[in-house]
């Protein structure tokens, strides 16, 4: 049984949405290049959230930047707000999963977090 991941896997293009590259390595047994699959939101707030509108395709580096400490959070946060702009349709999803008014605030938290550490 393929996993809703497994499937948007296979339909979306092979592609990472924050560089845009499109070469990585290939997957064993496969003539495809390897990506991984980001929960815009994260899986951890809900079973609801493993959804494919809430995935993204991101090539390993640009994955691991997303994940805990591996990069500074002001660059995490560059990162989350580019994959949204160039992403409508992952964008409309995340705000609309929340509450509006919850979605602007946490938008604009995220903002003055990223101006903060830029000033420093």
């Amino acid at each position: 049984k393929k996993s809703i991941t497994d499937l948007f896997d296979q339909v979306s293009e092979d592609k990472c949405a924050l560089c845009g590259t499109t070469k990585t390595f290939l997957k064993k047994n496969s003539d495809r290049q390897s990506f991984e699959i980001h929960h815009m939101i994260s899986y951890s707030n809900g079973k609801e959230f493993d959804n494919i509108a809430n995935f993204v395709k991101l090539c390993p580096t640009c994955h691991r930047s997303l994940k805990g400490n591996n990069a500074p959070k002001s660059t995490q946060i560059a990162n989350i707000i580019r994959i949204l702009h160039n992403h409508p349709e992952v964008y409309e999803y995340v705000s609309k999963s929340k509450s509006r008014e919850q979605a602007i605030a946490d938008f604009k938290q995220r903002v003055a977090d990223y101006t903060d550490v830029m000033a420093e």
